[in-house]
């Protein structure tokens, strides 16, 4: 049945700390404000308390039954003593799936947990090869793994890594320039020979700390949160390996935003890697859709052949993990996801989808007559995963981020984006980000590029 267009959702809740606090909530909230407060769904759409209706369009899609079902039948077991049918299944259906990238995967509760993991197998990995001083790790700035202490160190979100500076961990964690063209490539250089550039860059930094002492290179295919949607120039994973591969580390793909069909393809690496796979890959978010919070960490052959033929207490096994990993219900739930998005066309339609995503908000934004043209320094994606950037010109001492304002003024209009600002520096890298559920249709997808760029045009008219 149609669901009529989104209307505005009203926000009226506490807008400082101590607002908040005199509030009388008990919930610790990550946001200033207290957000609306979610009663229901149905499709794209969130239902308020106070009776409005929103279109989420940064979120995810569609397996009630599945995870009914498990918890009826099997809520948990303890992955140390026992296996379940579910994470078998879904491991099955995703190395199967998988096109001989990886031999193994496993599941753990989200994607810092993912990264996580993933740093400590490098090092179980070098352990039980006897190179116990590889234990460099080798990041990039303008990037975003996570939460926990070590996916933070091994990131280089500054705002993110701010209050937790003096634990975070600078000795082991270093980092290199991004792959960022808008602001990083000089005018006289190509795409090859910046992408050589930024490959000289790793081998030098990989030099300075000692071939025989680095461990891993950690790098997002396309950066979502620290960049906004950015992606790499031609030649420069192919690069990137090559070094690499010439002083035995390993290559780690972070997909937790950009993965599980977002791009398009069942692995961002497919769409932006050029024929290169990682040696270890994260995804989270895409896998389970929203319905559970799962992570997972893919092993190729080459690392799982160095884990079964090491000796000691931690050969042949994932040494590293927690209670939950492997949750039946979690893996129930993603599997039914991952299912419905290749058996039921879903990922079919994802590529056609963000062509008119693009197309939308390419005429809208960049056309002659609209009054925000002259804010806009770029629109970039793929897939369902685009971002706007804005001029720093946009940009205000003492005013919200123009980023934040196009999302509260989409939001009041009943679509829900998100937004990023000084990615780059102060005023600079100021993005919003749009991430369609892969069960929008094409009305839906209209409706939510046209609010979207009516919002930008009400921001900057406003503003100037």
């Amino acid at each position: 049945m149609p669901h009529p267009v989104a209307v505005p959702i009203k926000i009226g809740y506490p807008s400082t700390a101590k607002e908040l606090s005199t509030a009388g909530r008990s919930l610790f909230y990550r946001t200033k404000t207290v957000p609306p407060l979610a009663v229901s769904g149905d499709g794209i759409y969130i239902h308020t308390a106070d009776g409005s209706t929103v279109i989420d369009a940064f979120g995810g899609a569609c397996v009630i039954d599945a995870i009914s079902t498990q918890v009826a039948t099997l809520p948990f077991v303890y992955q140390w003593s026992f296996t379940s049918q579910p994470a078998e299944d879904l491991a099955e259906y995703l190395i199967a799936h998988s096109k001989g990238y990886f031999e193994t995967v496993n599941f753990v509760s989200g994607g810092s947990e993912a990264n996580e993991s993933a740093i400590k197998l490098v090092l179980q990995y070098f352990f039980l090869r006897g190179e116990t001083q590889r234990r460099n790790f080798i990041g990039r700035d303008m990037s975003f793994h996570g939460n926990t202490i070590g996916a933070l160190s091994l990131g280089m979100h500054k705002e993110r890594r701010l209050p937790y500076e003096g634990i975070v961990n600078h000795g082991t964690f270093h980092h290199v320039s991004p792959c960022l063209p808008k602001h990083n490539m000089l005018p006289v250089e190509t795409e090859d020979e910046y992408s050589t550039r930024l490959a000289v860059e790793l081998e030098e930094k990989i030099l300075e700390l000692g071939p025989d002492t680095v461990a891993a290179f950690f790098a997002e295919p396309m950066v979502g949160a620290a960049a906004g949607c950015t992606k790499p120039v031609k030649g420069y994973f192919p690069k990137i390996r090559e070094v690499c591969d010439k002083y035995g580390v390993l290559l780690v793909f972070d997909e937790i935003m950009c993965g599980m069909w977002r791009l398009g393809t069942m692995f961002a690496f497919e769409t932006l890697g050029e024929g290169v796979s990682p040696d270890i890959m994260t995804c989270g978010k895409g896998l389970g859709a929203g319905y559970v919070s799962v992570g997972a960490m893919f092993v190729n052959k080459r690392v799982m052949q160095g884990i079964r033929e090491g000796t000691g207490l931690s050969a042949g096994l994932w040494f590293s993990g927690h209670t939950y990993v492997g949750h039946p219900v979690t893996c129930a739930g993603a599997l039914a996801v991952q299912r419905a998005i290749q058996e039921d066309g879903l990922a079919a339609r994802i590529t056609p989808l963000g062509k008119l995503l693009e197309k939308i908000i390419r005429t809208r934004l960049l056309e002659s007559n609209s009054p925000a043209r002259e804010a806009i320094l770029d629109i970039r994606g793929q897939g369902l995963f685009w971002a706007v950037e804005y001029k720093s010109s946009c940009q205000r001492d003492g005013e919200l981020p123009f980023s934040e304002k196009v999302k509260k003024i989409s939001m009041s209009k009943g679509v829900v984006v998100s937004n990023a600002p000084d990615t780059v520096a102060k005023h600079v890298g100021d993005v919003n980000m749009i991430a369609p559920a892969f069960i929008t249709t094409e009305v839906q997808m209209e409706v939510i590029a046209n609010v979207f760029c009516d919002s930008v045009e009400l921001a900057f008219v406003s503003s100037h």
